[in-house]
């Protein structure tokens, strides 16, 4: 639920004709999941919000809603992190980091 939540962040962020990517690796220990856009970028206070470690309560006002504070809710049960960054395309990069499982993956394609 966590990326599909920044990707329609993404998109309403970005101008008509705005790019937006999603790139996914993984290090072995972890998934990367990296969405950028080409739109104005975060405002400081919803970065600040991203990144701070407690997840109590959402950032409301009337330029932001739920969909911040359940990508950060999730990641944080997941045992994530939220990282901002400056996306090369000029708007925002929002990445997410989360530790695989405990356990063996089998019959995985």
């Amino acid at each position: 639920d966590a990326i599909p939540n920044v990707l329609h962040n993404a998109c309403g962020a970005c101008p008509e004709g705005g790019i937006i990517s999603l790139t996914a690796r993984t290090d072995g220990k972890t998934a990367i999941i990296e969405i950028a856009d080409s739109g104005a970028g975060l405002p400081p206070h919803l970065k600040e919000y991203l990144e701070r470690p407690d997840t109590s309560s959402a950032p409301l006002d009337r330029r932001s809603g739920l969909g911040l504070w359940m990508v950060k809710r999730l990641c944080h049960e997941l045992g994530g992190k939220v990282y901002v960054l400056d996306s090369d395309q000029g708007g925002a990069l929002i990445r997410l980091v989360l530790p695989f499982a405990d356990q063996e993956l089998k019959h995985v394609a």
